[in-house]
């Protein structure tokens, strides 16, 4: 059995990490800090953006969000995100389903059979790995 040093000793042995434990802390407050200043920049980036839009690139963009709506009730998948956030783009659903808008319009305009869409890309995807 070892034999077991004082409290003391045993102490001054951690205060090396404690240090490390310290530092970690400063940087991880660093790094909050610069990633807070970072999306606070963007935020303002983002605002300016929007500022800038026509009434007519407006328009678009709700025109094109209004078919995200439709497309959501009629297939029932929720919609992730824009790839790239380019509106009316390359859309992402549930983050496993991706379609071009021009396909998504299709969709809606000529009322293709519901989920037909998402069952394709399935089919697709199965015969690209089945290869």
């Amino acid at each position: 059995m070892k034999n077991k040093l004082p409290i003391e000793e045993r102490m001054e042995q951690l205060k090396p990490l404690k240090i490390l434990e310290v530092k970690f802390d400063e940087l991880q407050d660093f790094f909050d800090k610069r990633i807070k200043e970072h999306l606070e920049k963007n935020k303002h980036k983002q605002k300016e953006k929007e500022k800038k839009k026509t009434a007519l690139q407006i328009n678009l963009e709700n025109a094109i969000n209004d078919y995200i709506r439709v497309f959501v009730k009629k297939h029932g998948y929720e919609f992730s995100y824009w790839v790239s956030g380019e509106v009316g783009g390359i859309a992402c659903f549930i983050d496993q389903y991706y379609f071009n808008f021009d396909d998504i319009r299709n969709d809606i305009d000529k009322k293709v059979k519901r989920e037909l869409i998402f069952k394709k890309q399935d089919k697709e995807v199965d015969r690209h790995f089945k290869k």
